[in-house]
């Protein structure tokens, strides 16, 4: 019963409701708006501003009718204006007062008041034919506001502005606005005008005119809309026709198209017309008899666009109580509500791009920190040992080193790296590392039992926050030697120091451009002067270098990925992300690959395989192109395809190889590289990836000549058979 009772309640209230929402509606007064043109008309939204100002919603209720006769021929709109009325004649009376805007919408009175506004109170605006305003406001139910344009000012104007014996060219054209303009002309007027009619021409015949037009010579504009071949173009778009093809200040009577073209005139303000008209509807609406309601008149007033009469050089000869539009405001010339309003709207702006600044760091913060954590899981995760040591006294170790020696953290960090090595071997240690070079060699070291181990070292330095550090990754060669099947993963781990350098080479320049934005951000802060455009600008770089960070990383991690599987990649997708893991090492020896691959197919292999053979090869070139001069460091990389193979051919200009050693340089512990530098397992390992991918290599001396030069070196062909998921050879 209660359900009942609150739903009885509820729906009586709501009853109510709608009952109030009608009556409230039925009460406010109604108003029916007949206007010539359509919305779109640059008069139309100032009119019905004005009126919506003095008629507000909550007492006025006015609906718009439009005719569109400015696009559309008036004799065929109006049958069809005519017919839309018909169908809603019983609304119509309805209206306590009919707006009308514009000739041929007074027209429409004319001839039909008596059918659909019989008695009806009627108040027009915007009529530019002034004789017929006058003569239909002699019907007892019509008053309105005469639209006089200020001509003779406006030609005086013209005339004052640019001194000349010629006359004013003035562009009209056939429709009913411009004929009730015309009709306002005096003799004495139109004796200074020649008048260039678009309707006796094509648009394209306007144009040849127009451009024949000297510059700077001042045009009046009443009218462009249609030409000869009855061709509609609406207002803004006939001004933009004058101003392409004319250098002109282009004067008017009208509010209208100042701003967007034409640079003014004494003029006629359509949102004041529309006010006065509302006032008229009100007054008549009160109770006042509009046969006592006398004609209004709008007050016109000198306008014009900054913008063009600077252009002109005109600024200082306007009359001095002008209006400019699109002038530039002085930030303390404005009222003092604008500027409170600026500096907060500009500090909630700043606010937010803080806040979102704050998180887009903070996101940034977590990604390094993620990536950061990754890299240590990927350094600890690897067969290789790795330490970090200053002036010879371990300072950070991974957990391999650990393993491998079989000691504990403390046991080596901090301690003097040269007590690891076995007596013989620790002058080794001692040598001088050079700037940005790797310094390779085997020792042995000694594990906590005291047994020595042979590795295989790999050193170089490296700058880290401002500290010159050597780090050394170590490679157990017990196992390398005995067992042939660990021989990939091995040759694999050979690289790994020198991929850690690379990361820190990559890295080091973002990080530093990141700690240098956020330092000054620091300090702009502390002195008041942090604004929004830095913030914007050094926000774009900040993220650019996190993401060159993070693209780092994955590069680096999907190389150690140690997947057995196969993929689908291009020979380009290949070789870019094998300079991308080289691009430290090549940029360090001052080497630019010339890359032309000519290849789209996609391969389907082991692409982590395939990217460790092809790293061989290229670390092989890089070592032996060190040793050429600085700008005479060749290397070539180029892939075409055949109906079966793709053919990848690697060039460098490095010299070349012995024979003896060409004959046999895929055998395991042949190196083609200096004796400190190479263990010749690199080459050998590539070739037995390709030979299980079913594929070849082939590696000749090779002369060629560049630029007329003859150079020497080296030429590796690996041809890869193009094969598909259903012959994988990885």
């Amino acid at each position: 019963m209660n359900i009942i009772k609150y739903s009885t309640i509820i729906l009586f209230l709501y009853i109510n409701t709608l009952y109030a929402s009608s009556n409230s509606i039925s009460n406010k007064n109604k108003i029916l708006f007949i206007s010539s043109y359509n919305y779109s008309f640059p008069t139309i939204s100032n009119q019905i501003k004005g009126i919506e100002e003095i008629l507000d919603k909550k007492n006025y209720q006015i609906d718009i009718e439009f005719m569109d006769t400015k696009r559309f021929d008036p004799t065929i709109v109006e049958p069809l204006f005519y017919n839309t009325l018909k169908m809603k004649e019983r609304l119509l009376k309805d209206y306590d007062v009919i707006l009308v805007g514009d000739d041929n919408a007074l027209h429409f009175i004319k001839k039909y008041q008596k059918e659909f506004f019989y008695k009806k109170p009627i108040v027009f605006l915007g009529i530019n034919n002034i004789l017929f305003a006058k003569e239909m406001a002699k019907n007892k139910y019509i008053t309105g506001v005469l639209e006089e344009s200020s001509i003779p000012e406006t030609i005086n104007l013209i005339e004052t502005l640019h001194p000349s014996k010629n006359k004013i060219l003035t562009i009209i054209d056939d429709t009913n606005t411009t004929k009730g303009i015309l009709n306002s002309f005096t003799p004495e007027i139109l004796e200074k005008l020649i008048l260039l009619n678009i309707s006796n021409f094509s648009f394209n015949e306007i144009k040849e005119k127009l451009e024949t037009i000297p510059s700077g010579v001042p045009l009046l504009f009443i009218s462009a809309v249609k030409d000869k071949n009855s061709k509609i173009l609406e207002f803004n778009s006939s001004v933009n026709f004058i101003k392409k093809y004319t250098s002109s200040p282009i004067y008017h009577f009208y509010e209208h198209g100042i701003g967007n073209g034409l640079i003014g005139g004494k003029v006629i303000m359509f949102i004041d017309q529309g006010r006065k008209a509302a006032f008229l509807v009100k007054d008549i609406i009160s109770g006042k008899n509009i046969e006592n309601i006398n004609l209004q008149k709008t007050e016109n007033k000198y306008l014009f666009d900054y913008k063009e009469i600077t252009k002109y050089n005109l600024l200082d000869k306007i009359p001095e109580n002008s209006t400019l539009i699109n002038e530039p405001k002085s930030f303390l010339n404005q009222p003092i509500t604008d500027i409170l309003y600026e500096i907060i709207g500009f500090l909630i702006i700043i606010s937010i791009w803080i806040i979102y600044l704050l998180y887009k760091l903070n996101k940034n913060s977590k990604k390094i920190i993620n990536s950061y954590r990754d890299v240590q899981h990927i350094i600890n995760g690897t067969v290789e040992g790795i330490i970090l040591s200053k002036n010879n006294i371990c300072t950070k170790v991974n957990t391999s080193t650990l393993e491998l020696l079989n000691f504990k953290k403390n046991e080596i960090v901090g301690k003097n790296i040269q007590e690891l090595f076995s007596k013989k071997y620790r002058d080794k240690f001692n040598h001088k590392l050079e700037k940005d070079s790797i310094y390779k060699y085997e020792a042995n070291l000694v594990n906590s039992e005291g047994k020595e181990i042979t590795f295989l070292i790999k050193e170089r330095e490296i700058k880290l926050q401002n500290e010159l550090l050597r780090i050394s990754s170590i490679l157990d060669l017990t196992e390398i030697k005995k067992k042939d099947e660990l021989l990939q993963e091995q040759s694999k781990m050979l690289a790994i120091g020198e991929m850690i350098g690379n990361i820190s080479h990559q890295w080091r320049q973002p990080l530093s451009v990141i700690s240098s934005i956020l330092n000054n951000w620091k300090a702009f802060e502390e002195l008041g002067e942090l604004n929004k455009k830095t913030i914007l600008e050094e926000t774009d770089i900040i993220i650019e270098n996190t993401q060159q960070l993070s693209s780092t990383i994955d590069d680096f991690m999907y190389f150690f990925k140690n997947e057995n599987i196969s993929s689908e990649f291009t020979v380009s997708e290949l070789i870019d992300n094998i300079l991308r893991l080289e691009n430290s090492s090549l940029k360090m020896n001052n080497i630019k690959p010339i890359v032309n691959i000519n290849s789209q197919t996609k391969l389907y292999l082991n692409r982590n395989k395939l990217l460790q053979a092809f790293i061989n090869i290229l670390n092989n070139s890089i070592e032996a192109l060190s040793h050429n001069k600085d700008d005479n460091r060749i290397l070539l990389i180029s892939a075409k395809e055949t109906t079966d193979n793709i053919i990848i051919t690697i060039v460098d200009n490095a010299g070349g190889v012995k024979d003896e050693i060409l004959n046999k340089i895929f055998e395991p512990y042949v190196s083609t590289k200096e004796q400190l530098n190479g263990f010749g397992l690199g080459l050998y390992m590539t070739y037995t990836i390709l030979n299980k991918m079913n594929s070849q290599i082939t590696i000749e001396n090779k002369k060629f000549a560049i630029k007329d030069i003859e150079q020497k070196g080296i030429e590796i062909t690996i041809t890869i058979a193009i094969q598909t998921k259903e012959n994988d050879y990885n």
